[in-house]
């Protein structure tokens, strides 16, 4: 994006603060320097004149939707139209009809790209309009992998039984070593610290329809062993 400032608010969760502080130290890393930090759930007054005299280059939201929607409408309500971005505490339905067009033009990142962006989601999208009504989101979608990643660990465990009840250490250690494919987001492993391997973090961006654009995939996989 170019920004080489930032002024940064959470929402004052467990999530927000630990969101900050991993923007706070990729931001050092990069030199992105942070004007300001606000940690703060209804009065933004404070923050949107402070944007409003230092001119950031971009506002980091780091929270859920329930505290980024009126943050980010009272910071259009003052005719400030500079880049806003978060993380998956706004990848959600509530985030973006909550916000309504202000949502236009925000950057989020999430651990999944949308539905759409996977070739094996359709069967899985057209089943889920069937029975809910409306159009998956990637939470449902993780969902459904999560579920399948943790059969195929049971069934690995039973098998490595030769068909007798396994301990809860012992499905554990299949769901470490597992080995799922098929997946909607793609085969699936896991290194000695837990990381999926091949793992990667998505940019995305709300478009003037409320739906959600890839903009960039950034290989996240850990290296640690």
């Amino acid at each position: 994006m170019g920004a080489q400032s930032a002024i940064v608010l959470d929402d004052t969760s467990t999530y927000g603060k630990g969101l900050f502080n991993q923007f706070k130290a990729a931001a050092d890393l990069k030199k992105l320097k942070v004007l300001s930090y606000y940690s703060e759930t209804t009065n933004f007054a404070q923050v949107v004149a402070d944007i409003q005299k230092n001119k950031p280059d971009v506002v980091y939201f780091a929270g859920n939707a329930d505290v980024g929607v009126p943050f980010l409408k009272a910071i259009r309500a003052a005719g400030l139209e500079l880049p806003f971005m978060g993380a998956d505490g706004i990848d959600s339905e509530q985030f973006r009809k909550g916000a309504g067009q202000d949502a236009v033009g925000v950057f989020y990142t999430g651990i999944a790209a949308p539905p759409s962006f996977y070739s094996r989601s359709i069967t899985f999208s057209n089943a889920f309009r069937t029975v809910y009504k409306r159009d998956p989101q990637v939470n449902q979608m993780l969902g459904y992998d999560s579920l399948k990643v943790a059969t195929q660990a049971l069934q690995d465990a039973v098998q490595g039984k030769k068909g007798m009840r396994p301990s809860r250490i012992q499905v554990e250690n299949a769901l470490r070593n597992v080995k799922a494919r098929g997946l909607i987001t793609g085969n699936l492993s896991f290194n000695s610290a837990g990381d999926r391997i091949g793992a990667y973090m998505s940019v995305l961006q709300v478009n003037k329809d409320l739906t959600s654009s890839l903009k960039k995939s950034l290989d996240v996989t850990l290296a640690r062993k």
